[in-house]
C-alpha cells in the first residue's frame, strides 16, 4: 500500500490513466514515453515488481530498459536503424534540389526520370 501512496503523490495515476500502456509490447515495441516512464519510476527508488505491476510489463523488460538507461544514459532504442542506408547522398541531394530549382513545375515522373539521366544511381518515384 505504501507504493500506491507514493504513485499518487508524484502524479503518475493521472498520467497513466490519460496514456494506456499496452500489456503486451515486447522490449523492441516500448515507445520513448514508455521507456521514460520506466526509467523514471526506478529513479525514483520504486523496486522493479512495483513499476512492473503499475506498468503491466514483465520484470525483464522493466530490467533491460533500466540496465540500459544505466549503461548508456539513454532511454530511446535507435537500434532498429543502425544497418539502414540512405538511398540518397549529399552529392545526389544538392543534385536533386538544384534540378527542383530549375523546374518547379515538374511531376514527380518528370523529376525521377530527370534525376536518373544524370545521376550514378536510379531512384524511383517513391524515393524522390
Amino acid at each position: 500500500m505504501e507504493s500506491a501512496a507514493l504513485y499518487r503523490t508524484t502524479g503518475y495515476d493521472k498520467l497513466l490513466d490519460r496514456f494506456l500502456l499496452s500489456t503486451t509490447a515486447g522490449y523492441q515495441d516500448l515507445s520513448n514515453f514508455e521507456r521514460g516512464l520506466i526509467v523514471g519510476a526506478r529513479e525514483m527508488g520504486h523496486i522493479i515488481s512495483e513499476v512492473a505491476m503499475k506498468f503491466g510489463y514483465s520484470h525483464t523488460t522493466i530490467s533491460r530498459v533500466y540496465h540500459e538507461y544505466r549503461v548508456s544514459g539513454k532511454t530511446s532504442n535507435l537500434r532498429h536503424r543502425c544497418d539502414q542506408q540512405k538511398t540518397l547522398k549529399e552529392r545526389d541531394r544538392r543534385c536533386l534540389t538544384r534540378n527542383l530549382k530549375r523546374v518547379r513545375c515538374a511531376t514527380l515522373p518528370q523529376i525521377a526520370t530527370h534525376f536518373n539521366a544524370g545521376a550514378l544511381r536510379n531512384v524511383t518515384v517513391r524515393t524522390v
